[in-house]
């Protein structure tokens, strides 16, 4: 992964170094793409969940989501604990400009078109709420 000096963004390439670190499989739907600038697409597959629990004291979203423009389809994440964006998250067949939703998302993954499947999303689902889940 690199950082986005410009925004402070970790925009990973290739594998997520999440599932990297998992046995060290890298995972075999992610592609080597850097963004140029915010993702901006149609969201075809979104995942909020918000959370408050006794170690943290303030509510901590997680927002995941598959954002398909021309390139492909990007997997992001936003973790936040920012109120005010609670009830502005982005939903399911929303158009999106990242620029404009007033937060950036913290991981994304370029996975072509041709290689997305179902399975893609679930196991995103899955290790990003893992991670989530460890805030």
């Amino acid at each position: 992964f690199r950082i986005d000096e410009g925004r402070g963004n970790r925009v990973f390439l290739g594998a997520s170094p999440v599932l990297s670190s998992l046995g060290g499989k890298v995972h075999p739907m992610a592609a080597s793409q850097e963004t140029e600038g915010p993702i901006q697409g149609k969201i075809i597959e979104a995942e909020v969940s918000i959370t408050q629990d006794a170690i943290h004291p303030l509510p901590l979203a997680c927002g995941l989501y598959a954002v398909e423009n021309k390139e492909g389809i990007w997997l992001c994440a936003y973790y936040g604990s920012n109120r005010s964006n609670f009830d502005t998250l982005p939903k399911k067949d929303q158009e999106i400009d990242e620029a404009r939703l007033g937060l950036d998302f913290e991981t994304r993954q370029f996975v072509p078109r041709d290689r997305y499947k179902p399975e893609t999303w679930e196991e995103f689902k899955k290790t990003h709420l893992s991670i989530y889940a460890l805030r």
